[in-house]
């Protein structure tokens, strides 16, 4: 498995790390969970996808992302929406864990220009190459004044449906270094299959045991799948709230 530090492909611009507004011993801003946001256009509007685990002890109007890896000054979102409800054919599955940002006048708050394509998702197969895309808490630089994360992308094969659960997959890989403890940051960021070449699904929880990196996702098919089939409920939840679909 390769691990490559700080991300600098096409598709991974579009996963920032997910930072705080904390205030909290004299630091401006706290990672406190450790998470990653996955940047994405959806029916007019710029979305963000994570965890609930991620913003776990926050407010919304604490979270913060911002165009170059740091969290010094940009505002938060508006509002967060979980992406399913409490259901029975969902019930215990980890897509619950998922959630939405919905940021008004995104391009003014944040110059950030790269999105996924969630027009391209394509779903994975057993044995497809896929990449991996987080910012993984132990990364992370913290000062007085702002945070700097440093990315990751690992390089993994998909190796199917997890169990019973047909709404997650797992990806794995190994890694020989010393150098890569825990994975506690993935959370909420991107897997990109390179075999067929788009976004395939959202990084729910990970963990390497002895070298063995194991990564679970989400497939993005099947999460897009959900927000269709409600987004109008959230839609004129947004109009109540005053946002707006985004302006490019």
């Amino acid at each position: 498995m390769e691990r490559k530090l700080t991300p600098r492909s096409h598709f991974a611009l579009a996963v920032r790390p997910a930072f705080f507004i904390s205030e909290i011993n004299g630091v401006k801003y706290a990672s406190t969970n450790g998470g990653s946001v996955t940047l994405g256009r959806f029916q007019g509007y710029v979305i963000g996808i994570t965890c609930q685990h991620v913003l776990k002890g926050y407010k919304p109007n604490q979270f913060v992302i911002n165009e170059d890896l740091r969290a010094e000054s940009a505002t938060g979102p508006v509002a967060f929406f979980n992406i399913v409800g409490e259901r029975e054919d969902t019930a215990g599955s980890e897509i619950e864990d998922l959630v939405i940002c919905v940021w008004q006048d995104f391009f003014q708050r944040f110059p950030i220009d790269e999105l996924v394509d969630f027009d391209a998702v394509v779903e994975s197969e057993a044995l497809d190459r896929v990449v991996a895309v987080g910012f993984p808490k132990d990364e992370i630089a913290m000062s007085e004044s702002s945070a700097e994360a440093f990315g990751l992308e690992l390089h993994m094969h998909d190796i199917g449906r997890f169990g019973s659960d047909d709404l997650l997959r797992i990806a794995g890989g190994l890694h020989s270094g010393d150098d890569l403890a825990r994975l506690t940051g993935f959370s909420g960021g991107l897997v990109f299959n390179m075999t067929k070449g788009g976004p395939t699904g959202v990084v729910v929880r990970g963990g390497i045991d002895e070298g063995e990196i194991s990564l679970y996702y989400v497939p993005l098919v099947k999460v897009l799948g959900e927000l269709r089939g409600q987004w109008h409920h959230f839609e004129e939840r947004l109009a109540a709230m005053g946002i707006s679909p985004s302006a490019r």
